[in-house]
C-alpha cells in the first residue's frame, strides 16, 4: 500500500506540476493577448470557448480518466489483449462522439452562443475537437499504466504552442482582415487566438503519438505473453466503454455547463433586462472570464491532476477487493490537495490586486478584475475538494453520483443567479457568488456520498484545521511583507509596476516560508511525507537550510 500510495502521490504531483505550469503559461500569454484583442476580444473568445469546451467534454476531456479506469482494471488482471482491444474501440468511440459534437455545434451554435459576433470564433475551433478526442484517449492509455510523464510533457507542449501561436495569429488576423474598428479587431483577434489553440493541440498530439510508437515493442511483447483464454467480443467491450465513459461525460458536461449557463443568463439579463449594449456586456464578462477566472483556475488544476492520478490506482484496488487500501489512498490524496489548495486560496485573497497588476496591467479594468479574483479565491478550496471527491466516487463505481450532484448544484446556482441579477444591481459579482454557491454544493454533496460509500477516515486537524490556521498566519506575514517592500522599493524605483512585481515576489517567498514553518511545527506535514512529493528531497534540503526542519 505504501509503495502504491507514494507512486500515486508522485505521479499526481508530476501531473499537478504540469497542470499548474500549463495554467501559468496560459495566464502569462493572456496579458499580451489582451493587449492585442482587448477585453471585448476576450469576451468573444470566452463565449466561443465555452461552447467548444462542452464539445470537448463529450469527445475528449472526460476520456482520459474514464478510459484509464477501464484499462487499469484490465491491466490489474494482466488481461493485455482485451486492454489493447479496448484502446482501439475507445478511439473509434471518441471519433464518433467528436464528430457528432461538432455537427451539433454547427447547427445549434447560432442559437446557443451568447453573442452572434463570436460565432466565427467558434467555427475555427471545430477541427480541434476531433484532434483533442484522439489526444485524450492516448493520454488515458498512459495514465492507466500509472505514468503521468508523457501526459505532463504533452500538456506543457500543447500550452507552449498554444501561447505562442494564439498571440501571433491574433496579431496576424487583425492586420490581415480587420477594418480597424474596435469590434472588428476584437473579433478577428479572437479568431486568431482560436486558431492558435488548434496548433497547440496538434503539438501535444504529435508528441503522444511518438511516445506511443516508442512503446510499441514492449506492448507487442506483453501481448504475446498474455495467457488469458477468454477474449471479449466487440459488443462486450463497447458496452464496458459506454457504461463507464457515459457517466464520466455526463458529470464533466454538467460541471462545465455552469460557465456556459452563467454567461448566457448574464448576457440576456444585461442586454434584455437592463438595456446594456451587447458589446459592453461581453466586455464585462471578458474581464471576469479572461482575467479573474484564469488566475483562480491555476491551483484548481493541481486538484484535477491529483484526481486523475488516483483513479487508476483506486479502481485497481477495488477490482482486487482491497477497499481499505482504497480508503487510505483517497484520504491521503485529499490531505495533500488541501495542504496546497487552502494556502493558495488565502494567497489569492490577500494579494489579488498585486497579482492582477502583474499579469493584466490594463488600468481600466484592474480594480474590477482584482475584486472579482479576491471573491473567487474561496472557490479554489471548494472546487479542489469536489474534484478529488468526484474522482474517488468514479473510482469506486459510483460513476452516476458526481453528475447527479453537479445537476443539483447547477439548478440551484442558476436560480440563485437569476434572483440576484433581477433583484440587485450587481453585474459580474453576481456570477461570482453563483460560482461560490455551485462549488460549495458540489463539495458538500460529493463529501456526503464519499463518506457513506467508502467509510473514509479523515484526520480533520491535519487535513483542514492546520492548513487553514497556517494559511491565516501566512497571509498576515505575506501582506505585511508586501506593504513594507512597496514603501521601501518606491524610494529607488520610478515605475510602480516593477515595485509591485518585486514586492509580490518577496511576499510569495515569505508566504512559502511561514506556511512551511507552521505546517511543520503543527506536525501537519512530516519530513517522511515530504520525501514522497515531487522534488521532495530538494524541498526537505531547503527547509533544513533555513532551519524550518
Amino acid at each position: 500500500m505504501d509503495r502504491n500510495k507514494n507512486s500515486v502521490l508522485k505521479q499526481g504531483g508530476i501531473l499537478a506540476a504540469a497542470g499548474v505550469g500549463v495554467r501559468i503559461i496560459g495566464m502569462l500569454y493572456r496579458s499580451p493577448l489582451t493587449a492585442i484583442i482587448g477585453d471585448l476580444g476576450n469576451g468573444y473568445y470566452q463565449y466561443a470557448y465555452s461552447l467548444y469546451t462542452i464539445a470537448l467534454l463529450v469527445s475528449s476531456y472526460s476520456i482520459p480518466s474514464a478510459f484509464s479506469k477501464i484499462l487499469a482494471q484490465r491491466l490489474a488482471r494482466k488481461d493485455y489483449v482485451n486492454a489493447q482491444k479496448t484502446l482501439h474501440y475507445t478511439l473509434g468511440f471518441v471519433l464518433v462522439t467528436g464528430l457528432l459534437a461538432t455537427l451539433l455545434l454547427f447547427f445549434f451554435g447560432p442559437v446557443l452562443i451568447a453573442d452572434p459576433a463570436a460565432l466565427p470564433v467558434l467555427y475555427l475551433f471545430f477541427p480541434t475537437i476531433i484532434l483533442s478526442a484522439i489526444l485524450g484517449v492516448i493520454r488515458g492509455y498512459f495514465q492507466a499504466h500509472r505514468t503521468m510523464v508523457q501526459t505532463s510533457i504533452s500538456q506543457l507542449l500543447e500550452q507552449i504552442f498554444n501561447a505562442v501561436f494564439s498571440v501571433l495569429m491574433a496579431w496576424v488576423f487583425i492586420h490581415l482582415f480587420s477594418d480597424g474598428s474596435k469590434q472588428s479587431s476584437a473579433q478577428y483577434g479572437a479568431m486568431g487566438s482560436a486558431f492558435g489553440t488548434g496548433v497547440g493541440v496538434c503539438a501535444g498530439l504529435l508528441f503522444m503519438l511518438v511516445a506511443y510508437r516508442m512503446n510499441l515493442p514492449y506492448l507487442r511483447k506483453r501481448l504475446r505473453q498474455d495467457h488469458h483464454k477468454e477474449e471479449n467480443n466487440s459488443l462486450l467491450i463497447l458496452h464496458s466503454i459506454a457504461v463507464v465513459v457515459l457517466p464520466f461525460i455526463a458529470s464533466t458536461v454538467i460541471s462545465y455547463l455552469a460557465p456556459f449557463v452563467n454567461q448566457k443568463i448574464f448576457n440576456s439579463v444585461m442586454v434584455g433586462g437592463r438595456g446594456m449594449t451587447n458589446e459592453r456586456a461581453t466586455e464585462l464578462y471578458g474581464i471576469l472570464s479572461g482575467k479573474a477566472i484564469v488566475i483562480s483556475n491555476i491551483p484548481i488544476a493541481m486538484a484535477n491532476a491529483m484526481s486523475a492520478a488516483m483513479i487508476p490506482s483506486i479502481s485497481s484496488f477495488f477490482a482486487c477487493g482491497k477497499k481499505e487500501e482504497a480508503s487510505k489512498l483517497a484520504s491521503q490524496v485529499t490531505r495533500v490537495t488541501m495542504t496546497i489548495g487552502i494556502p493558495c486560496a488565502a494567497f489569492l485573497a490577500i494579494l489579488a490586486k498585486p497579482i492582477t497588476m502583474i499579469l493584466y496591467p490594463q488600468r481600466s479594468s484592474l480594480d474590477q478584475a482584482s475584486i472579482l479574483l479576491a471573491a473567487l479565491s474561496v472557490t479554489v478550496v471548494f472546487y479542489s475538494l469536489s474534484a478529488v471527491s468526484s474522482g474517488i466516487l468514479q473510482s469506486i463505481g459510483r460513476t452516476n453520483t458526481p453528475w447527479m450532484n453537479s445537476a443539483v448544484g447547477l439548478m440551484l446556482q442558476t436560480l440563485f443567479l437569476l434572483a440576484v441579477l433581477y433583484q440587485t444591481k450587481l453585474t459580474t459579482m453576481a456570477v461570482v457568488f453563483a460560482m461560490i454557491l455551485y462549488s460549495f454544493l458540489m463539495c458538500l454533496l460529493n463529501h456526503f456520498f464519499v463518506k457513506r460509500s467508502l467509510k473514509m477516515k479523515r484526520d480533520v486537524k491535519s487535513t483542514y484545521l492546520f492548513p487553514l490556521l497556517s494559511s491565516v498566519l501566512m497571509s498576515l506575514a505575506g501582506y505585511g511583507a508586501y506593504l513594507a517592500s512597496c514603501k521601501g522599493l518606491q524610494m529607488f524605483l520610478p515605475s510602480f509596476y516593477f515595485v509591485n512585481l518585486l514586492a509580490t515576489a518577496l511576499a510569495v517567498f515569505i508566504c512559502l516560508l511561514v506556511y512551511a514553518f507552521f505546517m511543520v511545527r503543527f506536525k501537519a506535514l512530516t519530513e517522511e511525507e515530504m520525501y514522497h512529493l515531487p522534488k521532495g528531497r530538494k524541498i526537505v534540503s531547503l527547509l533544513k537550510k533555513v532551519r524550518i526542519l
